[in-house]
């Protein structure tokens, strides 16, 4: 993968965790959980970048590498394979899922739920 290359895809995953967060935001002012979207983005600022930090390094880390992926499933017992070509609409479907599935992971591994913060979506909602 050219250096070009790889820079439009981490733009296109950034678009796509921006997307998300976006979302997210409107999700909790549509519940009344929050007057605004601005005030969401300013409360939860903190946690977003942290959180974005991680799964930035995760993706860099797998837009180099690809068969990274199948070797840390292979030692988890997966023998099939996943990994999926890096490319700009992959790279985008990645950013905007990538929250939810650190959150998948941490709460298949227990030390990353104490590490992480906690999601943006789930603590600007109000509890049902």
């Amino acid at each position: 993968m050219t250096t070009t290359n790889l820079l439009l895809c981490i733009l296109l995953f950034t678009v796509g965790f921006a997307n998300h967060t976006y979302k997210a935001a409107t999700v909790a002012v549509q519940k009344k959980a929050i007057d605004s979207k601005r005030e969401w983005l300013i409360k939860y600022a903190y946690v977003l970048l942290s959180r974005y930090g991680v799964v930035l390094a995760l993706f860099c880390l797998y837009a180099t590498n690809p068969a990274l992926l199948d070797q840390a499933l292979g030692w988890a017992g997966f023998k099939e394979s996943y990994s999926l070509p890096v490319t700009k609409p992959i790279s985008y479907i990645m950013g905007y899922f990538s929250d939810s599935i650190l959150d998948f992971i941490a709460k298949k591994i227990p030390f990353l739920s104490h590490e992480l913060p906690p999601n943006a979506d789930d603590a600007a909602l109000p509890a049902e």
